[in-house]
């Protein structure tokens, strides 16, 4: 239970450049229990909120010492603390300039660590900041720190989770010096409306579109409806831009643990020595297993978009579809070991299996076959191509999902480099896609529209690509890289449309079988034949591009629930701020066993 007083610190809704500067209410009495709290949240109306619960770790019992602590128009709090920093503490303070030193008024561990921060800032009297400076006196800080442990020989890990705001943008970080320890819990929760619901003082979060209004981070969950929030990562910081942009970013040194690393997948364990000298020996650097690892899956799709067309070319349609088969039976068995072993060395062992199953089929068909394998071909092909509408479906989301992803990189890549030659070098990229799509509207349009059902559908398909591309600029919910994107991809059925279906040949049978150990030149002649002069380019470029946006889609549809949609507002406006709370060591804002439960203080203090 954290008793050790509170502290409360605001902005004033009015916004006021030259005077912008945060309110601050403190007190060393419990939170539940103190009424002027429950007074000022019924009255006071705030874009961006702190509060912080105090369990003193190092310090006295003062107003002082309660954060959240103030220079200028910043604030700042801790949640954690710096091991052994008595032992550090003269080598902080000599390493900060006069501005920084002389703010410090109390005596904690967790105010000096804002003096640092301070230090690290190019100014920190200044009247504005940008998200890049806090972030990068954010990272300086943390590394000081780690750099004072060390030089004092401390081994004990430190927990740093910082938040930081100057009334715009927000900081918050979820980190531990340590490679095996989880850091203090860091949770966030975002949507378009926080409300009462069901009655008794229960609150939940909801969004009712990609547009973020409202974010609150805390160190616990605030509500009961666990699945409104989401753990921020260890190691990691949380930023919150003036656009309401929530960006997970990790912070990289030594004791970051990605996600590849195998110590990332037994958090809070540390391995026995032998265990750690047998990694240290076998496994290689996390970069060069990282490369080897991609390598793995590149020769992996290589040798499936190789082995499959061989098969097709050189034996027949049944032996394709009996490979197909195979490569789907083994692509469950691994999905499912990979599911319970998580290991990352199965990228690399499934690289001999493809040749494998290359040889199997070659030596399957190379004299009578089974009857079996001929009906388990023939139901596996009748089965693909019931799933062929289901395909193009997948592909169609698959490319809505990409297009989305390359407007939020696009937007998120403007915001951190804080330059106009990335928003410059897009806004020509979108310019010449959008050309290039038209273009290619243009020359397929009379191919595509060979009927008047046809013609209907595709200037539907066109008008409705302008109107809601129209729609979404006026309601600020999309941008010129995602409209693009899905311009070009119209552009690209367009031309599907128009492109003659009929023209793949496809063997039945192979005239005469020739072994495949021994013969590898006369194979690849007859797939080079194959490709060049046989197989349609349109089917090539289909295949390549299902394949590509299947496997980009993949890969960003595990990480949409952890990264929110980007909005496109301004915190200045009172419709659309930050509302962020960040609660110290306590699962609750403010409440406990007094009069005022957390539920109230968050039903009263407004939000405007």
């Amino acid at each position: 239970m954290n008793g050790d007083g509170f502290g409360v610190g605001w902005y004033d809704s009015v916004y006021d450049e030259e005077s912008y500067q945060p309110c601050i209410f403190t007190s060393i009495t419990p939170a539940w229990n103190n009424v002027n709290l429950v007074r000022l949240a019924e009255k006071i109306k705030s874009p961006l909120v702190f509060g912080h619960v105090r369990a003193t770790t190092a310090g006295s019992l003062s107003l002082d010492n309660c954060h959240p602590f103030v220079h200028g128009r910043l604030m700042f709090m801790h949640n954690g603390g710096i091991a052994d920093f008595p032992l550090v503490k003269r080598r902080l303070q000599a390493d900060l300039p006069d501005v920084a030193f002389n703010k410090v008024q109390g005596n904690t561990d967790s105010e000096w660590a804002f003096a640092l921060f301070l230090s690290k800032l190019p100014d920190p009297n200044a009247k504005s900041f940008t998200t890049a400076m806090l972030r990068d006196a954010m990272f300086k800080t943390i590394a000081s720190l780690n750099h004072y442990a060390e030089e004092a020989g401390i081994t004990e890990p430190s927990l740093m989770n910082f938040c930081v705001t100057d009334g715009e943008t927000v900081i918050a970080t979820r980190y531990i010096s340590s490679k095996t320890d989880e850091a203090a819990s860091l949770w966030y929760s975002s949507g378009t409306t926080f409300s009462e619901f069901g009655g008794g003082g229960h609150y939940k979060m909801s969004k009712a579109d990609k547009r973020e209004n409202i974010i609150m981070v805390a160190s616990e969950p605030l509500t009961f409806e666990r699945a409104d929030w989401m753990e921020i990562k260890t190691n990691n910081m949380v930023v919150v831009t003036p656009k309401m942009n929530l960006l997970q970013i990790p912070i990289v040194d030594k004791f970051y643990v990605p996600p590849s690393d195998p110590a990332s997948l037994t958090p809070g364990f540390s391995s026995p020595p032998i265990l750690s000298t047998f990694h240290d020996l076998v496994m290689p650097s996390p970069l060069l297993w990282r490369a080897v690892s991609s390598a793995a899956r590149s020769l992996t799709v290589a040798q499936i978009l190789l082995f499959l067309p061989l098969t097709l070319s050189t034996l027949s349609t049944p032996a394709f579809s009996f490979l197909s088969l195979c490569h789907a039976v083994h692509a469950f068995i691994h999905g499912t070991l990979v599911l319970l072993w998580g290991s990352p060395n199965l990228t690399v062992l499934q690289l001999p299996i493809h040749p494998f199953l290359l040889l199997l089929c070659f030596n399957v068909f190379s004299s009578n076959v089974n009857p079996w394998i001929l009906t388990a071909s023939r139901w596996w092909a009748y089965t693909l191509s019931l799933w062929g509408p289901f395909f193009f479906l997948l592909e169609g989301l698959s490319s809505l999902i990409v297009a989305q992803r390359l407007g939020q990189m696009g937007k998120r890549l403007i915001e951190q480099a804080d330059s106009e030659v990335y928003q410059f070098t897009l806004l020509v990229a979108a310019a010449v896609t959008y050309v290039l799509s038209a273009y290619w509207c243009v020359i397929a349009y009379p191919a595509a529209a060979s009927s008047p059902l046809s013609s209907t559908f595709l200037g539907v398909a066109l008008t409705a690509l302008v109107f809601l591309t129209l729609i979404g600029f006026v309601l600020k919910k999309t941008n010129i890289i995602e409209s693009s994107a899905i311009s070009l991809f119209i552009a690209y059925n367009l031309w599907l449309c128009g492109v003659d279906q009929n023209q793949a040949y496809f063997p039945e049978t192979a005239s005469s079988y020739v072994p495949l150990i021994g013969n590898l030149k006369p194979h690849f002649d007859v797939l080079q034949n194959f490709v060049t002069n046989t197989l349609p380019k349109p089917l090539l470029i289909t295949l390549v591009y299902r394949l590509s946006i299947l496997q980009y889609a993949s890969r960003i549809l595990p990480t949409i629930g952890t990264d929110n949609w980007d909005s496109d507002n301004d915190s200045s406006c009172s419709s659309t701020c930050i509302h962020t709370f960040y609660s110290s060591t306590s699962p609750l804002l403010f409440g406990g066993d007094g009069q005022t439960s957390d539920d109230d203080v968050v039903k009263d203090w407004k939000v405007e």
